[in-house]
Formats: structure tokens, C-alpha cells, sequence
């Protein structure tokens, strides 16, 4: 036994001095940013950014920008080899739960408050902080206001057909039936879509049936999840019958963001879900292509009657800083800049990759987007982006007005991880018919019950 305990001793010290060994091989002298999404991919801009940064900080610039489905695997790869990442950008209050959770990120409340460049005249994310703090703490730095996937319908069918904007869920259904029977893009119609299948973008749909997302919430003093209600059976039925009628799109449990955008601009898709303003960019490319394609804003509609429709929010864009960061006040300082005047108009104002001119006005550009701000969208929290006389689109307009008179944000609470990696395999198995929706909220319910996920 002695043998054993002094083996298990030996075993825990060689591990700690290879923690520590990994810690002390962070390179002070290198910016390592971890992005999943939303960077430049132009080679020649990244190299103009590595100069900025090492004119500016004396630093060389990384940038680790994997595919997203692979990001998340990825990065709590790297976190928990202790490898160095000075700044990670998520789009999820849920994404800083889950990392804030197993204590991989450094709260940032002392730097902010002694920050001089992110102080409540220069940085609108002093009023979003509530979603970053776990524990007392604030783990991330706002960049974007609270957004969520919109409903857009492709009004070119809308017209072609002669059919108006529903007002109703009832006249969806019907508009929705008339895409199928119509055949606007042959065999290959698609009525109704969204771009992902995770939790997430189902409770786009459910958000007409008057649900507030796909995670656990507090509700009376108890955790309860949206999905194990009355309500949640009539929207999950209707998801069943739009699937088995081939409204649905018949990808949906594998759709993938890139290909079903080009399904869009293919002039392929009827109602897609996206973020406000960025069917802009999807509709300048079908006009270029000739297809039967205009998405446009329009209000999530109420499926019960007295029970509100809500645009369910899952994003607020963020920077973190990991405590595998080499010297956190340097990354905070890094985030500091891109925040400032300096570094937005260096970082995000370049025409041609940020913007485009068009009719003179200056129209951010989502193709190129970088990984400091997408500015084609409204809500930027950086002021110093609000004052440079960009012009949001008609479409980040219209979709921004549509996503903030319903938009419903409940806080998660922790183990949002566990509950969406048991959800959504069942959600999926439901709306593709293999489960009843009885059975689904059945086995839901025991699973989320039996982790302690729920009261």
C-alpha cells in the first residue's frame, strides 16, 4: 500500500512540474488568439495585422481560427494541456459559462475598473456585463449587444407567387405549404431551414410556440427546462410534421452554416433563420447570380394564441482572457486596443475588406468581417466603431428592429453543457420522427433529473 501511495505521490509532483514547466514555456513575446469564427482568412491582411501589433506591443500575433464545428474540442484541448492562449473570442454567454465553470479564465473586474480606455463614455459593455459574470466575477468583455437568429422569408417566392408577408402563424403555415407545392427551385425546394441544428437554432423555432430557450433557467425558485413544457409538446409536434411533410429542411440534423447559405443565395430556401442584417450580404450575391433570392426581416409569429412570440438570444460576441495567457494585463491591454479608436480604425475600417462604398455610402462588408467586429451589424458596444460614420443596411435595419422587440435573454445557469449535450441528440431524434415528442420530454426529463441538472 506505502508502494501504491508513493508511486501515486511521484505520479501527482511529475505531473504538477509539467503544468508548471508548460506555464513557464509561455512566450511573452507572442499574442496567441484563439478565434472560432468571424477573422480574416486574406493572408495579406493577416500580415498587416501581425505589423500593427508588433509596431504597437513589440509582439509577435498567432491566430488559431479552426473550423467550428472542431473549435470547442480544440480548445478545451489546449486549456487543459496548459498550452498558451493569451485571448479566445466566443459568441455565447453559454461558451464563458462552461469555460468559467472548470476556473480556465481570468476575471477581469480589477482591470476593467482601472481601464482608461474602456470607461463608460468610450464602451457601451459596462451595460452588458450581467451575462459575463459567474461567481461574482466578470469573464469576458462585451463586443456585440445581445443577437439571436431572426426568421427571414425569401420575398422574391413571396412575389413570384403573389403571396404577402404572414402576419399570422397561421398564414406562415399556409405560405410555408404553397413554397412546397409551388416548386420554385424544383426538387431541390427547401420551405423552411436554418443553417446549424444545435440546441440553439431549435429554440429559434420553439420561440414561436412562446419558449424562452434551450437551457435551464430559474422559474419560481427552481431550475426548469423550456422543452419539458405543454408548450414545448405543440411546438416539437409541429417541428415533427414539417419534417415528415418535407417542409423542413431534410438536412436539418446535419446542416451546416457555409453550404446552407449558399442553398439560400442559390434562390433554394423559403424562411431561413440568421442574424439580423446578414441576409445583406446573401442578397447582393443572388442579384449578381440571377437566382430567385431576397431574404427579408420579419417578426417571429405567436403559434398559441395570448402566449407571445420571442426571438430567443443566444449571442453576445466576447473576448476572454485563459489563464494559460502568458501575462493576462497584456492581453487585456490587446482587447483594450481593439476597442479604442486607434485599433477599431486599424483593425476594422479598411475598405475593401471591412467596408465597401455603395450609392457613397460606406456598407460594412460581412464576407470579410474580421475577428474584432463584423460591422455590417448593428449593436457594436464600441463606441469608438458607433462614430465613424459607417451606414448600417436597410437589412441590418429592418433585422435589428425585428430581433429587439422580441428578443428574450434568460441568464443560463451552470451545467449548460450537460444539458445541451443531452438535449440535443434527443431533440433531433424527435423532430426526425424517431421519437415521439412524448417520449422525448420523457427521457429528457429523467436524464436532466438524474445528472441534478433540474428541480
Amino acid at each position: 500500500m506505502k508502494k501504491v501511495l508513493s508511486f501515486i505521490l511521484v505520479l501527482s509532483l511529475l505531473i504538477s512540474m509539467v503544468i508548471v514547466t508548460t506555464a513557464q514555456a509561455a512566450d511573452t513575446n507572442k499574442f496567441v488568439v484563439f478565434t472560432t469564427n468571424w477573422i480574416v482568412k486574406d493572408n495579406a491582411r493577416i500580415d498587416e495585422y501581425k505589423k500593427i501589433i508588433k509596431e504597437k506591443f513589440g509582439k509577435d500575433l498567432e491566430i488559431i481560427n479552426p473550423p467550428f464545428a472542431e473549435a470547442a474540442e480544440k480548445l478545451n484541448i489546449m486549456l487543459a494541456s496548459g498550452e498558451q492562449i493569451d485571448v479566445i473570442w466566443k459568441s455565447t454567454p453559454g461558451d464563458m459559462l462552461m469555460l468559467a465553470e472548470k476556473d480556465l479564465l481570468y476575471p477581469l473586474e480589477d482591470m476593467l475598473k482601472a481601464s482608461t480606455t474602456l470607461t463608460p463614455d468610450q464602451w457601451s459593455g459596462w451595460d452588458y456585463l450581467n451575462p459575463v459574470i459567474y461567481d461574482g466575477h466578470v469573464y469576458a468583455l462585451p463586443l456585440m449587444k445581445a443577437s439571436a437568429y431572426i426568421p427571414t422569408i425569401n420575398k422574391a417566392w413571396l412575389d413570384k407567387l403573389g403571396l404577402p408577408i404572414p402576419k399570422t402563424f397561421a398564414e406562415l403555415e399556409t405560405t410555408l405549404r404553397a413554397f412546397k407545392e409551388a416548386k420554385l427551385a424544383g426538387d431541390a425546394t427547401i420551405p423552411l431551414a436554418h443553417q446549424w441544428s444545435y440546441c440553439d437554432h431549435v429554440a429559434s423555432f420553439l420561440g414561436m410556440f412562446g419558449l424562452p430557450g434551450p437551457n435551464v433557467y430559474m422559474e419560481n425558485g427552481k431550475r426548469v427546462h423550456p422543452w419539458l413544457t405543454a408548450e414545448a409538446a405543440q411546438g416539437l409536434t409541429w417541428l415533427q410534421n414539417m419534417y415528415k411533410e418535407g417542409i423542413m429542411d431534410s438536412e436539418f440534423p446535419t446542416a451546416q452554416e457555409e453550404p446552407m447559405r449558399q442553398k439560400v443565395i442559390s434562390g433554394m430556401v423559403g424562411l431561413f433563420f440568421d442574424w439580423a442584417g446578414s441576409n445583406y450580404d446573401m442578397n447582393a450575391k443572388a442579384k449578381e447570380q440571377g437566382t430567385l433570392c431576397n431574404m427579408v426581416a420579419m417578426p417571429a409569429l405567436a403559434a398559441i394564441e395570448g402566449k407571445p412570440a420571442y426571438i430567443t438570444g443566444n449571442t453576445i460576441c466576447m473576448w476572454m482572457v485563459p489563464k494559460t495567457a502568458a501575462d493576462p494585463q497584456a492581453s487585456f491591454d490587446l482587447i483594450s486596443y481593439w476597442y479604442s479608436k486607434e485599433g477599431a480604425e486599424k483593425f476594422s475600417l479598411t475598405e475593401g475588406y471591412d467596408y465597401k462604398v455603395v450609392d457613397g455610402k460606406k456598407i460594412g462588408d460581412p464576407v470579410n468581417g474580421n475577428f474584432v467586429v463584423d460591422v455590417s451589424k448593428t449593436g457594436t458596444l464600441v463606441k469608438a466603431l458607433e462614430s465613424t460614420g459607417l451606414d448600417a443596411t436597410q437589412e441590418s435595419i429592418d433585422g435589428a428592429a425585428v430581433m429587439d422587440a422580441q428578443i428574450i435573454f434568460p441568464s443560463p445557469l451552470p451545467g449548460i453543457g450537460d444539458v445541451q449535450d443531452i438535449a440535443r441528440p434527443l431533440v433531433l431524434r424527435c423532430i426526425t420522427g424517431e421519437l415521439t415528442v412524448q417520449a422525448f420530454q420523457d427521457e429528457l426529463r429523467t436524464e436532466l433529473l438524474a445528472k441534478g441538472l433540474i428541480d
